[in-house]
């Protein structure tokens, strides 16, 4: 057993976010993003077909190095946007896989920590946080 901790930049936050991640041969994938680095870049989205995965399966296959493209809603003054950014996979975890947003947008990033604060606060609220 490795009982060595991950080292992270910066701190992480829970999230609440469906998107949809579209592999290298563009099939896609549903997935909830789980949390959000407060750093502006780094994603944990679970995703159950990813984690079912067989290494022989070829079609919709995502791998650590993958360049791949997320999109998502999100809400923005006035509204909800529908993003699409780019996305270079970092890994494949349990249930899931983390991942890089790519030169992503100053909005993008102020939605998702927005969003990010909402989640952390009603979890508090719920006893489910820190």
């Amino acid at each position: 057993m490795n009982t060595m901790r991950e080292r992270r930049r910066y701190t992480r936050q829970p999230l609440r976010l469906t998107v949809w991640l579209i592999a290298p041969d563009r099939t896609a994938h549903s997935g909830t993003a789980r949390n959000y680095s407060l750093g502006g870049r780094g994603l944990f989205v679970a995703c159950p077909r990813l984690a079912q995965q067989r290494p022989a399966e070829a079609e919709g296959r995502i791998v650590a190095g993958d360049d791949i493209e997320l999109c998502c809603s999100v809400p923005v003054s006035g509204g909800v946007a529908n993003v699409r950014v780019n996305a270079r996979v970092a890994g494949l975890f349990d249930g899931g896989l983390g991942m890089e947003l790519t030169n992503p947008e100053v909005e993008l990033l102020v939605a998702l920590q927005d969003m990010a604060n909402r989640t952390r606060k009603f979890t508090h609220v719920l006893g489910q946080g820190n």
